[in-house]
Parts: structure tokens; C-alpha cells; sequence
């Protein structure tokens, strides 16, 4: 199993401010339950913004990141 995290969070209190530092993170499993952090450029992905939630198709070849404020991103496995 492989992982895509994503994040971003715009809406925080004012003491704390914005939490804007991530582009995505892909983490390559190892099928042991172990996982290995692959380089963003090496991933192909680059996400700006505030990604709120990840879907993927019921064909499982795409994945959806939808994104607050901004279109959604459409990624090909």
C-alpha cells in the first residue's frame, strides 16, 4: 500500500496563524508495513493550496485531492 498525504490549513486562530509548509508527501510501501518517503519531484506532485480531502475513482487510476478555494487536481496513477 502507498500513501498520499496532503494538507495545508488556512483557517486557523489567530495566535497560531497559517499553517502553510506542505506540498504533498508520497510515502512508497514496502508491503511489510514499513514506508519509504519519495522525493516530490520524483513523485510528480506539487500541491499548492489548502487540499481538504483525497478520493480515488472506483477504477482506482485516478486520484481527486479536493482543494479549498482553488479547482481540484486530478492525479493519474
Amino acid at each position: 500500500m502507498d500513501v498520499l498525504m496532503v494538507g495545508n490549513e488556512y483557517g486557523s486562530d489567530v495566535d497560531s496563524g497559517r499553517q502553510d509548509a506542505s506540498f504533498g508527501c508520497f510515502l512508497k510501501g514496502d508491503g511489510k508495513g514499513g514506508f519509504k518517503a519519495v522525493l516530490n519531484k520524483k513523485a510528480g506532485i506539487q500541491l499548492k493550496g489548502n487540499a481538504r480531502k483525497i478520493s480515488v475513482t472506483n477504477s482506482g487510476s485516478q486520484i481527486l485531492i479536493w482543494m479549498n478555494e482553488s479547482p481540484s487536481i486530478i492525479l493519474k496513477k
